[in-house]
């Protein structure tokens, strides 16, 4: 063992000398005790753990439709939101079922979650129809959130004033973003396409399979790749020019797919990432 000298003040020692007496300890167990706990907090909650929040250190951004909240330490608190609207079973909607909207949303929350390096902590589902249709969408969403994320979800509000003829279904996932991870594209980095690009009617089979996506986020945090962006409804060229701007170059497209609801991902990197089931569309240049 090695001897260390340290200084406290005085309510330290006599909070010290306190739990000493009540745990029958000496001074130098009792603090490697206490030692022992707060370096298995830190191992255990990593950089989750912060003793205080600093109120004017917080600082909020926003990235799409992402609002983060930092709060130091390499965290942030993550609000992402996305809304489906004339989809469904109801008079005016694209009849769709209900089954298919929930996978698709729920798949989406997922995708731009991971993408992001957020950890899901709570989802909330907000609908703009009568309680029955939104309690039977909020028992099918659940499930489907479920399979992807074991988190709870939540319906928090329901149109209970106006008679409604087009479903509306807004979700708010509310996470802790890894702020030690970044997606940082550079130029050089060649735009690889991960997925299915949805070209007309969505069905369940265009899904990726939550594990699969896991792998290829995986090659970010490594370091074999530098940047994964969700493709959405905007389409492919938008997510790479978006990249591109970041990587401060100009974007070179082979191909330009179209987009969906988040069922592909673009993925920036040097490396060649076609053994991983990625398909090369373009260059930062």
């Amino acid at each position: 063992m090695k001897v260390i000298t340290i200084r406290l003040n005085d309510d330290l020692v006599n909070k010290l000398d306190e739990v000493a007496r009540k745990t029958l300890s000496s001074r130098s167990e009792t603090i490697r005790s206490a030692l022992a706990v707060y370096f298995s907090l830190l191992d255990n909650i990593g950089f989750y753990f912060k003793p205080s929040i600093g109120i004017k250190n917080l600082d909020l951004s926003f990235e799409r439709n992402v609002a983060n909240l930092d709060l130091g330490n390499f965290i942030s608190i993550a609000v992402l939101n996305v809304s489906y609207g004339g989809v469904g079973e109801k008079e005016m909607d694209e009849k769709t079922d209900l089954v298919l909207v929930s996978e698709v949303m729920a798949n989406q929350l997922f995708v731009e979650s991971v993408c992001r390096f957020i950890e899901p902590k709570i989802i909330l589902l907000s609908t703009g129809n009568d309680f029955d249709y939104s309690k039977k969408f909020f028992e099918i969403f659940s499930k489907s959130i479920e399979r992807r994320v074991k988190v709870k979800t939540f319906l928090v509000e329901a149109e209970e004033v106006f008679n409604t003829f087009q479903s509306f279904f807004s979700a708010n996932l509310i996470g802790l973003r890894d702020m030690s991870l970044k997606n940082i594209p550079q130029r050089g980095d060649s735009i690889y396409l991960w997925g299915k690009v949805v070209k007309k009617q969505i069905k369940l089979e265009d899904l990726p399979k939550p594990s699969d996506l896991l792998k290829i986020v995986e090659m970010v945090k490594s370091g074999i790749a530098n940047a994964i962006f969700p493709v959405k409804i905007d389409g492919v060229e938008n997510v790479a020019r978006y990249a591109a701007s970041i990587a401060g170059g100009k974007l070179e497209l082979y191909q330009n797919p179209g987009g969906g609801p988040a069922t592909s991902v673009l993925v920036c990197s040097k490396n060649d990432l076609e053994k991983f089931g990625c398909k090369k569309i373009g260059e930062i240049i």
